[in-house]
């Protein structure tokens, strides 16, 4: 009787079950993946000349290289999470850098329009974003631009909304892909290191200083931020041991005569 109804029981769970249901949890279950861009397969690549759409009208993303570093920021206008948030931290952050490069905010999603775009630029400090460009990707582009840059997303159904990287694409003057930043909140420091390797073979004269400074670190891209450089650093150290035994051994030698 007992193994009957235990029968009956998991026959009952099993046919309570839906099939359909499950489909579409794991369907939309979260990839962890589209976080992250193979940085490897990215890095030092020229980044697809692709157009945009303005409120002006159509540029070619390659109208806005030439002279100054490109800081690429995807995001898309109806979002309620993290891309408002990291572009009102970006508004005082890049507004503090007195270096000169071009910021381009760029949808990725198809729905978006000139107006959601004008309601969400019109959202930030209007004094702060003054020389930033937003823009929408033409539809037949974006798979072009996540092909060029790495940078996947997808549509979760669940929470109505796009998973996708929080991430700043800086791109050099020659169109060439130099660094990512990820997270919502970047230190000024990473930002003023990350436009100078975006504009290290354009690096003017008065700016040599700012260069010394990016060779004393190193990016690491598991944390994505610059470090010290540990070359720098051990170097540093066998600098220091050198001075210290070379101290001694003169200290030693003052001492024994000064006995004698």
């Amino acid at each position: 009787m007992g193994k009957i109804l235990v029968f009956l029981l998991m026959t009952l769970c099993l046919g309570m079950a839906n099939p359909s249901s499950y489909r579409t949890i794991q369907e939309d279950f979260f990839d962890a993946r589209y976080l992250r861009i193979d940085e490897a397969g990215h890095l030092g690549k020229r980044i697809e000349d692709i157009t945009l759409l303005l409120p002006e009208g159509k540029r070619r993303l390659s109208s806005f290289l030439g002279s100054k570093p490109l800081v690429l920021i995807p995001a898309y206008y109806t979002c309620n999470g993290s891309c408002p948030v990291l572009l009102s931290k970006l508004t005082d952050k890049l507004s503090e850098l007195k270096d000169d490069f071009t910021v381009l905010v760029l949808s990725f999603d198809r729905k978006d329009t000139l107006q959601t775009l004008k309601s969400f630029a019109d959202k930030l400090r209007q004094a702060k974003v003054s020389r930033w460009k937003f823009a929408l990707i033409d539809p037949k582009d974006i798979e072009s631009f996540s092909r060029s840059t790495g940078f996947r997303f997808f549509y979760s159904e669940r929470d109505k909304s796009f998973i996708h990287p929080t991430t700043m694409i800086f791109v050099s003057p020659d169109g060439i892909i130099t660094r990512y930043l990820y997270g919502v909140n970047p230190s000024t420091a990473d930002l003023k290191l990350a436009l100078l390797d975006a504009k290290r073979e354009h690096i003017k004269p008065s700016e040599i200083v700012d260069m010394a400074l990016l060779m004393c670190y190193t990016y690491d891209p598991s944390r994505s931020k610059y470090v010290i450089n540990p070359l720098l650093m051990f170097g540093g150290l066998g600098f220091a041991l050198v001075g210290v035994v070379g101290a001694i051994v003169f200290s030693y030698g003052r001492t024994n005569k000064g006995g004698v």
